[in-house]
């Protein structure tokens, strides 16, 4: 590789100015973590730390009850017993569970029943007073119409029995001045 210099002359003083380097972020000044971080750090390992011991914990309880049914399957009366016992006593425990679950349940679903049924009886009855009171008014609208109606009626005909009055006065007084009737 042949490297070829050349001299710096007037000519080539022409060069631009590099921009100021940037300094590298691997450089920066280390700093301390924040309290908010270090908090939440060791918050988080004593959670870990926990769910650690508790997984160990029924790790070793699991692995007792494996060497106990393995030590009754060898014939060993006491632990024969000893898992007879233990199985019959979570049997129990998991029976009563269960019943009063079941019991829990048809509790709530009786009351959810009540309740269905004393809202529905409530919405009934409204139901019932709303078209009763509708009913109601639709009647009294009804008879006021009717009264109404009468009243104009009534109206009409005294207008026209007050009208025949004046047209028979009227045919009187034509008949005295023309000595005819109009007809």
């Amino acid at each position: 590789a042949l490297i070829v210099c050349r001299p710096i002359t007037a000519m080539n003083t022409t060069t631009a100015a590099k921009p100021p380097q940037r300094a590298s972020i691997l450089l920066r000044p280390k700093t301390k973590a924040s309290r908010n971080n270090v908090e939440s750090a060791d918050a988080q390992y004593e959670l870990d730390q926990q769910r650690i011991e508790s997984a160990r914990g029924k790790r070793e309880l699991l692995d007792a009850e494996r060497m106990r049914w393995h030590g009754s399957a060898r014939g060993d009366p006491d632990d024969k017993a000893l898992v007879q016992e233990t199985v019959q006593c979570d049997m129990r425990i998991h029976a009563a569970a269960r019943d009063e679950a079941a019991q829990h349940e048809e509790l709530l679903s009786s009351h959810v029943k009540a309740t269905v049924a004393m809202r529905a009886d409530l919405e009934k009855d409204l139901e019932e007073r709303q078209s009763d009171a509708r009913r109601g008014l639709q009647n009294s609208v009804m008879l006021e119409n009717r009264a109404l109606a009468d009243a104009k009626f009534d109206k009409l005909r005294h207008e026209k029995a007050q009208e025949l009055e004046q047209d028979l006065a009227n045919l009187e007084l034509f008949n005295e001045r023309w000595g005819s009737t109009p007809r």
